[in-house]
C-alpha cells in the first residue's frame, strides 16, 4: 500500500480532497439553477415590409414561451436555432408554443428574403460562479438564397409548406459528405437525384458540378413541409410532387429524394429533386395523404 495512503497526512489529504468535490457538486446542485421560476411568457410581434415590432424578444432558460406573428403577407418567418417555422398571413397570426431549453440569442428571419427581423434572448438562469449553466447554443447565421430563387408558401389542414425552385443542385450521399467535404448542395437519404440526359448520376463528379455544360433549363425543385401547431419540419412523410405545364396541361411526377443542404442541416430537410423545367407557367402539387395544396410558379 502506498505510503501517502497509509500515513495520517495521506489520510486527512484524501478527504479534504472528498470533501471539496463534494461541496462543490453541491454548489452546482443548490445555486446552479438559481433565479426567478420558469414563467409563462407570450409574445406578440408584428411584421411591416421587413419591420418586426417588437424586434427584441427576452426570456429566461427554462420559460414556455407562446409567440404570436402577424404579418401584412402571406411569409414564413424562421426562428432560427429553435428551427421553428411561423406561417402568418394578413389577418391570421401565426401561434406556437415550445419552451426555452437553449440558452443564446436566435435570429428571426424572413425565409423567402433571408431577410433578418430580429432576436430571441434566453438568458440562463443565475448560476454559482456559471457552474451548472447551460452551454450558450446562439444561432444568428442566415444562409442567403441565391439570386433568382422562386419561393411560394402554402398550407393543407395538418401541414404548412413552401416550395423552392432554383438552380440545379449537386446532390451527395452521406459517404461523399464524409469524404470529399462540399460546402454546396444536397445531402441525401433516400432516392435517387436525376440528372440531365447523358450524365449518369453514378458517375458524374458533384464537385465539378459548377464547370459542366448543363442545359439551362434544369433546375431544383424542392417542398418543405412544417407541422402546423409545432412549426417543426416534418421528416416522417412520403409526399407526392407532380408538376403540371400550364400551356399544355402535362402532369408529370417528380422523382422523390429525401435531403438537406449541405451546410444548412437538419432544419433544412425536404423532398424533391433536379427536373427539366423550361421556361414557362407551372402548378406543383405537394399531396400528403389526402392533404394537397397547389403552388403556381412562373419560371
Amino acid at each position: 500500500m502506498s505510503r501517502v495512503v497509509s500515513s495520517p497526512r495521506g489520510r486527512f489529504a484524501i478527504v479534504a480532497a472528498v470533501l471539496v468535490i463534494f461541496f462543490a457538486g453541491s454548489a452546482i446542485l443548490l445555486f446552479g439553477n438559481q433565479g426567478p421560476p420558469p414563467q409563462q411568457r407570450l409574445f406578440q410581434v408584428s411584421v411591416v415590409g421587413t419591420t418586426m415590432s417588437p424586434s427584441h424578444l427576452q426570456a429566461n432558460y427554462q420559460d414556455t414561451l407562446t409567440v404570436s406573428v402577424q404579418t401584412d403577407k402571406a411569409e414564413e418567418i424562421h426562428l432560427h436555432g429553435y428551427d421553428k417555422h411561423f406561417f402568418p398571413s394578413p389577418g391570421q397570426p401565426a401561434t406556437i408554443t415550445f419552451p426555452g431549453d437553449k440558452t443564446g440569442e436566435f435570429v428571426i428571419e424572413i425565409e423567402a428574403t433571408s431577410t433578418p427581423l430580429g432576436l430571441l434572448q434566453i438568458q440562463p438562469r443565475a448560476g454559482f460562479l456559471g457552474l451548472g449553466q447551460p452551454p450558450n447554443q446562439s444561432s444568428t447565421t442566415v444562409h442567403a438564397n441565391p439570386a433568382g430563387t422562386l419561393i411560394q408558401v402554402g398550407s393543407t389542414k395538418s401541414y404548412n409548406l413552401s416550395v423552392v425552385i432554383g438552380s440545379i443542385q449537386a446532390m451527395f450521399t452521406p459517404a461523399q459528405v464524409a469524404s470529399q467535404h462540399p460546402k454546396t448542395g444536397e445531402v441525401m437519404f433516400s432516392g435517387q437525384m436525376t440528372m440531365p440526359p447523358g450524365m449518369d448520376p453514378s458517375t458524374v463528379d458533384m464537385g465539378n458540378m459548377p464547370s459542366m455544360n448543363i442545359p439551362p433549363e434544369w433546375r431544383h425543385l424542392e417542398a418543405h413541409i412544417y407541422d402546423k401547431k409545432t412549426g417543426d419540419v416534418v421528416k416522417t412523410l412520403t409526399p407526392v410532387i407532380t408538376l403540371t405545364n400550364k400551356s399544355t396541361g402535362m402532369t408529370r411526377p417528380i422523382s422523390m429524394v429525401t435531403m438537406q443542404g449541405v451546410i444548412e442541416g437538419p432544419g433544412d430537410f425536404h423532398y424533391g429533386n433536379n427536373v427539366d423545367l423550361p421556361t414557362g407557367q407551372y402548378t406543383v402539387t405537394v399531396a400528403v395523404g389526402s392533404e394537397s395544396a397547389n403552388f403556381d410558379f412562373n419560371v
